[in-house]
């Protein structure tokens, strides 16, 4: 009888999330464009003084801080799947999303999918990093302590099962790392050091720990439980949706990652009865 009702709400569940997995994700997409163009815009603009640098920082933060969410849809192939014709687009988006805060995008989505096999898992879990007793707490590690997007999860990349795919993602991130640190020195070289720190370094700096507040300590916290309706919860942020990115849904994206970011506040809606009887960690006020 147990057994029925278990296959009774699982069949309930998918049901209910076929109705927004599969869409075409035009909202990022558009997210993407546009972001991308702002960011790159601040270069020529800050460069012959046509902003101010404190409005040229405070732009190029917002820009960072909004680069990461278009690469994750594209790590989990919400754009284009690989046997696609156009999964060079949802590569072009993982890729040039991430440009503002430098990080490698191959490395993200490898340890990303590590992340959601192995959520909370002490060993095997790359976000486990960002764990934290408390807010205070967690923002000295994600600010201070975890300061690169490379460095923490460079333990994980060496124990990726296929060697070449091993290879080609350190590779791209030591790329990635060389081509950052060279474009800041040469800027810095030609006199542009406080105009390359306002549009890329600092905001750099910022974002990253943020994005680690945001979109790992948050959603996961205290990182103690796991299984599929556990290791997640569903929280109210003072902050609220858009400033924490949609996280205050992200039990939705990993209970169905191919849901669109957009449409996990709807997703979480019609799924909410159900993810109550599962007993997943919810607050009331969601």
């Amino acid at each position: 009888m147990v057994l029925i009702l278990e296959m009774d709400l699982t069949e309930k569940e998918r049901l209910i999330a076929r109705q927004f997995i599969g869409k075409t994700p035009w909202f990022m997409i558009t997210w993407w464009a546009i972001n991308l163009f702002v960011w790159f815009s601040l270069w020529p603009l800050a460069l012959t003084g046509q902003i101010p640098l404190y409005i040229t920082f405070l732009i190029s933060l917002i820009c960072t801080l909004l680069s990461y969410l278009p690469s994750h849809e594209a790590q989990h192939e919400n754009y284009a799947r690989k046997n696609s014709s156009l999964f060079w687009f949802n590569e072009l988006i993982g890729y040039t999303s991430l440009i503002p805060l430098a990080v490698p995008y191959r490395l993200l989505r490898a340890t990303h999918m590590q992340h959601h096999s192995h959520t909370n898992d002490p060993i095997m879990d790359p976000d486990y990093l960002t764990k934290a007793k408390n807010f205070k707490n967690a923002i000295w590690i994600n600010f201070f302590i975890n300061t690169s997007g490379n460095n923490l999860y460079k333990d994980f990349v060496e124990n990726l099962e296929d060697g070449q795919e091993n290879n080609r993602t350190i590779f791209e991130s030591l790329l990635t790392n060389i081509s950052y640190w060279t474009i800041l020195i040469i800027f810095v070289w030609l006199g542009f050091g406080l105009e390359v720190a306002c549009i890329w370094w600092i905001p750099r700096l910022i974002a990253l720990g943020y994005v680690r507040m945001t979109l790992s300590w948050a959603p996961h916290h205290p990182m103690e439980e796991k299984g599929r309706y556990r290791n997640t919860r569903g929280f109210k942020a003072k902050i609220g949706t858009i400033l924490t990115m949609g996280m205050e849904y992200h039990i939705i994206h990993h209970l169905h990652p191919s849901i669109p970011l957009n449409l996990n506040p709807a997703a979480y809606r019609a799924l909410k009865p159900i993810l109550m009887e599962r007993n997943c960690r919810l607050d009331k006020n969601l």
